[in-house]
């Protein structure tokens, strides 16, 4: 059996927020319906007492992001300007075709860039942070 990546799931604040920012600017595009986070299986999946939410899948043929709206447990604040340098999760990586037209869609939403575009070996990437200040990276081959 070979491993392989089926999905990245994110913890958000505003399930539509973040919708319209992954598909409307990043240009993924929904797989799922909003579904309801209430069924007891996902608590117990996830090692919670109780979960209530919403949740939607969005994606492409290459990616796959569950994005969760928690209503329970509780969120605890997102850390500020979390470094990328930090323990944990420090980025995703996007592959993309046209990568000057995607910066120039985040800038003009007023995403922040994390650094200029940068050549490195055969790609050229850049990362910047979602509304949620989730880090990830787009890269598109030189």
């Amino acid at each position: 059996m070979t491993p392989a990546l089926h999905h990245v799931a994110l913890s958000v604040a505003d399930l539509e927020r973040a919708v319209h920012f992954w598909c409307e600017l990043v240009g993924l595009a929904p797989f799922t319906a909003v579904l309801d986070l209430g069924d007891p299986a996902i608590a117990r999946v996830m090692g919670l007492d109780r979960v209530a939410g919403r949740m939607q899948v969005v994606g492409s043929a290459a990616l796959a992001l569950e994005l969760f709206e928690f209503h329970h447990p509780p969120r605890g604040p997102a850390p500020a300007n979390r470094s990328l340098a930090d323990p944990g999760l420090s980025h995703f990586g996007i592959a993309v075709d046209d990568l000057d037209a995607l910066c120039a869609r985040l800038a003009a939403a007023g995403v922040p860039l994390l650094g200029p575009v940068t050549r490195i070996g055969g790609h050229r990437a850049v990362y910047a942070r979602d509304p949620e200040g989730n880090s990830f990276e787009l890269l598109a081959r030189a």
